[in-house]
């Protein structure tokens, strides 16, 4: 889908006049993060829908220019990251280093203070100080944990949904979603791949005063060094802020 898309916009391009026309590229190559603050770069960018997928669009010769840049450091970053990956493979198959990091790479983390935002969104601010919170092995790296070393993991995530009614006037029914993703550049769709997901629907009932749900989800997974997990959620101010309810970790198999 995405080769198609290019070769429309090539085609576009050339039908302009080459260089006058407008250079559009999809803005999921362009994308250095998962999150908003990781891609402020694109806000400076025209943007459009081309089989529904997001186009960015160079209107100047100055968009035009940071486009092609931005291109450029995205392919140096895609080889640097394989190159990482393939470097610790064959370190790995050389010294046996995957028994040796058996049982040392670990995190448990525990939901802080949210600030609410519309829609889907991340879980940010985890804690780690907390006498049952730990990280050794991995980075907490702009609330996303980083992994060293390539391997099989387990990773987990809790999210305690709580919705307070005042008055008794429920809204209605509606779906918590409750997913698990990775980023890494070299990965497509922008670098983001959903890993878990969980669902649950709200039961409906015209008059009670609050709801709450738990969403545990977990899996195993072989994960490459750079990886960076995260946790997503449908509406971050239907989530309870215990620590002990909502929380997020891994550990290493092997």
């Amino acid at each position: 889908m995405i080769s198609d898309l290019r070769n429309k916009l090539d085609d576009e391009i050339e039908g302009h006049g080459g260089v006058s026309g407008r250079l559009c590229v999809p803005c999921a190559d362009l994308k250095f993060g998962p999150f908003p603050e990781d891609n402020e770069h694109l806000t400076k960018l025209s943007k459009k829908m081309v089989n529904g997928v997001e186009v960015c669009c160079g209107s100047s010769p100055n968009q035009t220019s940071a486009i092609l840049g931005l291109v450029v450091e995205k392919k140096k970053n895609v080889s640097c990251a394989k190159a990482m990956i393939q470097g610790q493979e064959r370190l790995q198959a050389e010294n046996n280093s995957t028994q040796k990091s058996h049982g040392q790479v670990a995190a448990h983390l525990l939901i802080g203070p949210q600030t609410p935002v519309s829609g889907q969104a991340a879980v940010r601010n985890w804690l780690t100080v907390d006498p049952v919170a730990h990280i050794r092995g991995v980075q907490l790296r702009n609330d996303r944990i980083r992994v060293n070393n390539s391997g099989l993991y387990y990773l987990y995530s809790q999210v305690y949904f709580l919705s307070l009614y005042f008055g008794g006037n429920s809204p209605g029914a509606t779906t918590l979603y409750h997913y698990v993703y990775r980023y890494n550049v070299i990965y497509p769709n922008g670098g983001e791949e959903l890993l878990l997901k969980s669902v649950r629907t709200q039961c409906w009932e015209r008059n009670k005063e609050y709801d709450d749900y738990t969403s545990f989800t977990g899996g195993v997974f072989r994960l490459n060094v750079g990886d960076e997990i995260y946790v997503k959620v449908s509406n971050i101010s239907q989530v309870s802020q215990d620590p002990k309810a909502t929380f997020f970790g891994m550990f290493k198999l092997g």
